[in-house]
């Protein structure tokens, strides 16, 4: 059993509440002249049958969270210096090319611009930033995020340098071209060149990949997929459209060698700032969130079986009706959908997801 403590503060003033009141089982609170203290308890598993919804649910919250500084928040989407990213990223290099376009997004329009050095490197900025080496091109042709775990081992150090002196100068790049970085969570291959020279790229890409004859220790690499981290939790990176949160759709890549940061993808990136009312954090525990999920799918009217797999606590940055992000503790729930399909008669079985605010137990819509 997880036992997760959270701190609000309120009014210095005695709050009481009669004892009778508390209604969730595995909800307590401890009082005092400042603060409300709420203990909420989240098992490991949640099993339950409920509507005809099978609740046979691993829940996963952060192992090391300091509920106590938790507070509410609203999040800004961030977007790359396209003058520090050409200073820095591009600091040395002959530009051969350099083209201007305007990206639009959420946030409105912005500048894009397109560069191209003489030594294979291109620089690629806007609402996103993609920075890449010749080099990196031809690892790339032989890592495949969706096989890696097959083929690179994912801990170990290499010889150059540990991963945390890595993980350290891919946040200060990050920093120097504009971003603001705070907390990382991160995992990584090591990308070892006795196992890339045994690798067989498809035979239209071979003239763009070393020969097994020219790998050496200097290919030597790691590759990082970063998430942020917001008070001890991660942050939500999917979406509607794509809300599977699997570790290789992470926002942030990174190839990092002896020579320094070789490729950097950001698609998404948020910075952070703490509402000045605060009220107070109150998570409702997991038997109300199974409640809400079994109301909505046990209540369909088909032949369809739904079982519930898997539940995971995120900071989830949700548009507000002004259009601004408020950050809401929210849990991504997985469900598996099962059943014959009417037309061909055939058994089909899918992934869905739902977004469940974790104190009002609403659905949310990202």
């Amino acid at each position: 059993m997880k036992r997760i403590t959270i701190f609000a503060i309120l009014f210095t003033v005695v709050v009481f509440l009669a004892a009778c009141n508390n209604t969730e089982p595995n909800v307590s609170e401890q009082k005092n002249s400042s603060t409300i203290i709420q203990e909420v308890s989240f098992p490991e598993r949640y099993s339950n049958t409920i509507d005809g919804v099978v609740f046979d649910t691993v829940i996963e919250t952060p192992e090391k969270m300091d509920f106590e500084k938790l507070k509410r928040s609203t999040a800004k989407m961030q977007y790359p210096d396209a003058e520090k990213v050409e200073n820095t990223l591009g600091a040395g290099k002959e530009l051969d090319s350099k083209e201007q376009d305007t990206a639009s997004g959420v946030d409105g329009e912005r500048d894009s611009f397109f560069m191209k050095y003489a030594d294979g490197t291109t620089i690629h900025t806007g609402m996103v930033l993609n920075f890449y080496t010749e080099w990196t091109m031809k690892i790339e042709e032989l890592f495949h995020i969706r096989t890696a775990g097959e083929v690179f081992e994912n801990s170990g150090e290499l010889w150059f340098g540990s991963t945390t002196e890595a993980i350290d100068n891919i946040a200060q790049s990050l920093e120097d071209v504009g971003y603001e970085v705070g907390q990382l969570n991160y995992s990584y291959y090591v990308l070892d060149h006795q196992i890339m020279q045994t690798l067989e790229p498809m035979e239209s890409l071979k003239e763009r990949v070393k020969t097994q004859e020219e790998w050496s220790q200097s290919d030597d690499a790691y590759y990082f997929l970063i998430e942020q981290e917001y008070q001890g939790i991660p942050v939500y990176f999917g979406d509607e459209m794509f809300p599977n949160d699997n570790q290789e759709d992470r926002p942030i890549h990174a190839i990092y060698s002896a020579e320094g940061v070789q490729q950097l993808y950001v698609p998404d990136m948020y910075s952070f700032a703490e509402k000045e009312e605060q009220q107070p954090i109150q998570l409702t525990g997991f038997s109300d969130i199974a409640d809400v999920i079994a109301r909505k799918y046990g209540n369909i009217l088909t032949d369809a079986k739904y079982q519930v797999e898997r539940a995971k606590l995120y900071q989830m940055p949700v548009r507000n009706e002004n259009n601004h992000l408020d950050v809401k503790l929210a849990w991504l729930v997985e469900i598996t959908e099962s059943g014959i399909d009417s037309e061909s008669g055939e058994a089909y079985e899918f992934t869905i997801y739902s977004h469940i605010d974790a104190e009002t137990g609403e659905e949310l819509m990202l």
